[in-house]
């Protein structure tokens, strides 16, 4: 059985992230499920939750965003990514 979300979010960063998931193979609602998912499988948020902090200068995460890039199982990629960093 499934039901039906609503959620109002910004309609750039709604374009951006359907960028993001159209490049790893997931269309919007299969990334919420992914989400959701995580969610009930962790019993609770998927990630740290943290107060935004500004950047300290000269932070570079470009070799971090290289490392997100598709691996087949997408999950198990970004788990060891998050614990790594």
């Amino acid at each position: 059985m499934t039901s039906t979300i609503t959620a109002r979010v910004d309609a750039d960063k709604r374009q951006q992230a359907e960028e993001v998931f159209s490049e790893v193979g997931l269309t919007l609602s299969g990334a919420i499920n992914l989400f959701i998912n995580e969610v009930v499988m962790c019993q609770g948020i998927p990630f740290p939750i943290r107060r935004r902090v500004p950047r300290r200068k000269g932070s570079d995460f470009s070799d971090l965003a290289g490392r997100l890039a598709w691996r087949g199982d997408a999950v198990l990629a970004q788990r060891r990514i998050r614990d790594e960093w």
